[in-house]
């Protein structure tokens, strides 16, 4: 969240015209690898266009506010890193520009030093965790747990033997078929 008070006489581009705090850069920003010149082709180059931004409002005193922009995480390898307003000169119909397609001017106060992959290493190591607990599950599932056994309980209409055909009287066995009709 950047207001335009923030922003370079520099920057032309972008909805910063004038230098108020009523509102906030909603542009183009890049993060470059501090050692070498911004590439779009670099796999040391993350970009968030204005399409990716999400605007929010921003109370800073009880009569003060300003519109803000919000722009999302992205897994940057570590290394250090200095952010940048960009400007891409020439609309590009498919692929990623060259560095000479691109005008960057750099924001003061703005460089990183990122030590881990993001979430990328906790998302990893939270998967692992969720196998193992996954197989605990299944462990006291298959041998914890005491199954009723059905086979050996009387009394029960499920396991009750049906009747021996000999043992019916044939005025019965009249009522049985009745009863199978219905």
């Amino acid at each position: 969240m950047l207001p335009c008070s923030m922003v370079p006489a520099s920057v032309t581009w972008g909805n910063c015209h004038t230098n108020n705090d009523s509102m906030a850069y909603a542009d183009r920003i890049v993060i470059c690898a501090s050692s070498q010149r911004c590439n779009p082709r670099s796999s040391t180059y993350y970009s968030w266009s204005p399409n990716e931004a999400h605007p929010q409002i921003v109370t800073h005193d009880v009569n003060s506010s300003f519109i803000a922009t919000n722009y999302d995480f992205k897994n940057i390898r570590p290394g250090r890193y200095q952010a940048y307003y960009a400007l891409y000169n020439t609309t590009i119909e498919e692929g990623t520009p060259a560095a000479e397609d691109i005008i960057t001017v750099q924001i003061d106060g703005f460089a990183f030093q990122f030590e881990t992959m993001g979430g990328a290493i906790e998302m990893f190591a939270y998967a692992i965790a969720m196998f193992v607990v996954i197989g605990v599950f299944a462990l006291i599932a298959i041998f914890y747990y005491q199954y009723a056994d059905f086979d050996h309980e009387e009394g029960s209409t499920a396991t009750a033997k049906a009747p021996n055909s000999s043992a019916v009287s044939p005025a019965d066995k009249d009522e049985l078929l009745v009863e199978k009709k219905i």
